[in-house]
């Protein structure tokens, strides 16, 4: 079996405005353009890099709502990773995920623009295949660790098996 290289970002936090300073080049808030920034750099460094499969595990913006600056700098990183044809996988993290189902997720925009990138950010766990790679993926988004039933996860035995999720599987026994 080939060995894989996953690269792992999490905790990006988008749109984090904390520092009352502006940006004097944009306006913006400069905190926000640090954290921007921060994000094209890691996905320069995985792009520069001979890398099978992204994960990003939660937390991708700040918010539920995130301010459009912080949408558009995602579209644009997830754009470079498909382009670079590097399958990647976004879960939801506790500040992407809406209080109420009905009000929907960001992720749903993300998907459209990135259609090739797998964003998970709902309320049920995902099993994602990668044939190429003999790997399947079990994504499990914080909205699913809210739930009263806890999230079971089991793993493939024909493939090999990641599980991605952003908080504790209740049964899932750290090794």
């Amino acid at each position: 079996m080939k060995p894989i290289r996953i690269a792992h970002i999490s905790d990006t936090h988008l749109g984090y405005r904390a520092l009352g300073k502006t940006d004097p080049l944009t306006g913006r808030n400069q905190r926000s353009v640090d954290v921007e920034n921060a994000f094209a750099d890691a996905i320069t460094d995985i792009l520069n890099r001979d890398v099978d499969l992204v994960v990003h595990s939660g937390d991708l913006f700040n918010q539920t709502r995130p301010p459009y600056a912080a949408i558009g700098s995602a579209m644009r990183q997830f754009r470079r990773l498909e382009q670079a044809g590097i399958p990647t996988v976004v879960i939801g993290g506790n500040h992407d995920t809406p209080r109420l189902r009905s009000s929907g997720s960001v992720f749903s925009l993300l998907s459209l623009v990135a259609p090739e990138t797998r964003f998970s950010g709902g309320y049920e766990a995902e099993l994602i295949g990668f044939p190429e790679l003999d790997l399947t993926v079990t994504a499990i988004p914080h909205g699913r660790l809210t739930e009263p039933m806890p999230p079971a996860a089991f793993p493939n035995p024909d493939t090999r098996n990641v599980l991605i999720t952003h908080g504790f599987v209740p049964g899932m026994e750290p090794l």
